[in-house]
């Protein structure tokens, strides 16, 4: 299993995923295929990508620059590090994931959070959109 450590403490055997093993050219590129993964990323990543002549980038390039990034794959590397322990719960719930996402990170469990914040930008409306929940 690329990308993963196991760690035996006591009973409990801790599999510590590593995302950033994963994202590599080929994912950056399917990511950034699509206009609309793109518009939502934009403005969440922090822009580690250099400016074209013109002072201006494309959000496509930023987005690409900032995932392969040295920067954004350590900080990536390290959240997964950290995760298992649970210590990333008060910080998580900070940021007003839903209780599912709380609890998953309380925990360590990082399939369950990622399962619960997928499960939460699903039930919220889209931007634009007049629907009313």
């Amino acid at each position: 299993m690329s990308g993963s450590s196991k760690y035996n403490v006591g009973f409990l055997l801790l599999i510590i995923v590593d995302l950033a093993a994963g994202v590599n050219s080929e994912f950056v590129k399917r990511i950034t295929s699509n206009p609309k993964t793109v518009q939502k990323l934009a403005p969440l990543l922090p822009n580690f990508g250099l400016t074209s002549s013109d002072g201006k980038q494309s959000d496509e390039k930023n987005v690409s620059d900032t995932l392969i990034s040295p920067a954004f794959q350590h900080a990536l590397s390290s959240f997964c590090s950290a995760f298992p322990s649970g210590q990333l719960g008060p910080l998580v719930e900070q940021f007003e994931f839903g209780t599912d996402a709380v609890a998953a990170a309380r925990s360590g469990n990082l399939e369950a959070f990622l399962t619960a914040i997928q499960k939460d930008a699903d039930s919220k409306p889209q931007e634009g959109s007049t629907e009313v929940r």
